[in-house]
């Protein structure tokens, strides 16, 4: 029974020391390495959510970009639509006012064309008629006939 007794007082010392290393010497270790581990997730966890923040800041970043460069390609077409179409109209009317200088300069010509010949023919013209109508009239019955004609028609 006395081998039952330090058996057992044995197993209770060793017990003890057991206790005693675990409570002084691995207990502090142990909570040590479990408050580390904890605030180093903690931590983790921390910089997750902030890099989480990031990242939608900037996938609403890039969305923003994105709506305001299509916006701006947007802008950029109808800028392009509407020089295109003011260039158009200008071609138009370069074309439309060198067409009406071309038919001025034309009608212009012409004219100065015409008031050479009429110049030129007027003399030799009233000459011939006036030769022609001096023979026609020689005649002195068609010449009391045509004056008759035209003050009767100068009267009515």
């Amino acid at each position: 029974m006395i081998d039952l007794f330090f058996t057992v007082l044995n197993f209770a010392v060793f017990l003890g020391l057991v206790y005693y290393g675990w409570s002084r010497l691995l207990l502090p270790l142990v909570q040590a390495t479990i408050k580390k581990e904890s605030t180093d997730a903690r931590d983790l966890h921390e910089e997750h959510r902030k890099i989480l923040k990031e990242c939608r800041q900037v996938e609403e970043s890039i969305h923003a970009q994105n709506q305001e460069c299509q916006e701006l390609s947007s802008k950029v077409t109808l800028w392009r639509d509407s020089v295109e179409k003011t260039d158009h109209e200008k071609r138009d009317e370069q074309l439309f006012m060198k067409k009406k200088y071309e038919e001025k300069t034309e009608d212009q010509a012409k004219k100065n064309h015409r008031t050479l010949l009429y110049k030129k023919i007027k003399p030799l013209v009233l000459a011939h008629l006036e030769k022609d109508l001096a023979a026609h009239f020689k005649n002195t019955e068609i010449k009391r006939t045509y004056l008759n004609r035209l003050l009767k028609e100068l009267e009515s």
